[in-house]
C-alpha cells in the first residue's frame, strides 16, 4: 500500500501579487527620498544637533567631512581623554567588580543582566586602558559624530525596506505600509539628533571614557528597539483589519 502524501496547508492571502506589489513599492518610498535629499537631510540633523548644543550652552564648531563623495558637517565639541588618574581607575575597578557580579552567576542569567554586564564591563575595559594609556586614545567627540551619523543614514536607509518586505505581504492598504515606513524614518532622524546631543554633551562634560559604553546603549541596540516597536504597532493594527475575516484554509 503506498503511504500517504504529506499534507500541505496554506493560508489563503486576500491580498494579491498586485498589492503586495503596491505595498513595497510605497513602502520604500522614504528610502528613495532619503537618497535624493541626502544633502539637505544631513545637514538638517547636524543643524539641529548644533542648535541643540548651544541653547544648552556647550561651545561647539562645525567639521566639515565626507560620506562617500557627499559633504557634510558633523559637530565638534571639547572633551577630554583623563589619563593616569584616579577618575578611570574607579570606572575600571566599578565597571569589572559589576561585571563579575553581573555575569559570573551563569544560573541566574536574564538578558536584563546579559545586557547589565557587558556594558559594566566595556565601562571596566575603558577605565583601565585609560588609566594606562589614556593619552594615546585617537578620537574626539567630532570623530564619534562623524562616524554616528554615516551609521545611523544606514538605519535610515534600511528600516524603510525592512518594514516594506515585511509588511508588503500583509493585508494592509498601501497607503498604510506607506505610512509606518514614513513616520520610521521621521522618528529615527529625529530621536538620532536627540541621542547624538545627549551623548556629546555626556563626552563634554564626563570625558571619552564613556565612549564605549554610550555607543553599545545608545547606538545600534536602541535604533533595533524602536523599529521592533513600530513593527509591533504595525502587527497590531493589521490584527485588527484580520479579525474582521474569516481565515481561509485550503489543503
Amino acid at each position: 500500500m503506498p503511504s500517504p502524501p504529506y499534507h500541505r496547508s496554506y493560508r489563503h492571502l486576500s491580498l494579491g501579487a498586485t498589492g503586495i506589489g503596491w505595498s513595497l513599492c510605497c513602502g520604500l518610498l522614504p528610502s528613495l527620498t532619503l537618497l535624493i535629499f541626502a544633502p539637505a537631510i544631513l545637514r538638517f540633523h547636524s543643524r539641529w544637533v548644533i542648535a541643540l548644543l548651544e541653547w544648552i550652552g556647550i561651545p561647539v564648531s562645525e567639521r566639515a567631512t565626507y560620506l562617500g563623495r557627499l559633504p557634510v558637517i558633523v559637530p565638534e565639541v571639547g572633551s577630554y581623554a583623563p589619563a593616569h588618574s584616579r577618575y578611570p581607575a574607579v570606572v575600571a575597578i566599578v565597571g569589572c567588580i559589576a561585571a563579575a557580579v553581573l555575569l559570573i552567576p551563569l544560573s541566574r542569567l536574564t538578558p536584563l543582566r546579559v545586557i547589565s554586564g557587558l556594558a559594566a564591563l566595556l565601562c571596566g575595559i575603558s577605565g583601565t586602558f585609560f588609566y594606562f594609556a589614556g593619552e594615546r586614545f585617537p578620537y574626539t567627540a567630532g570623530t564619534f559624530a562623524d562616524v554616528w551619523l554615516r551609521a545611523e543614514f544606514v538605519v535610515w536607509l534600511i528600516a524603510p525596506f525592512l518594514l516594506s518586505i515585511i509588511l508588503g505581504a500583509l493585508p494592509l492598504p498601501s497607503g498604510m505600509t506607506l505610512l509606518y515606513t514614513t513616520m520610521t524614518v521621521l522618528y529615527a532622524v529625529w530621536f538620532s539628533a536627540v541621542r547624538l546631543t545627549l551623548l556629546l554633551t555626556l563626552f563634554h562634560f564626563a570625558g571619552l571614557i564613556w565612549m564605549p559604553a554610550a555607543y553599545f546603549f545608545a547606538g545600534f541596540m536602541i535604533d533595533f528597539f524602536y523599529l521592533v516597536g513600530f513593527y509591533s504597532i504595525a502587527i497590531c493594527r493589521t490584527t485588527r483589519i484580520v479579525r474582521k475575516h474569516r481565515e481561509v484554509w485550503q489543503w
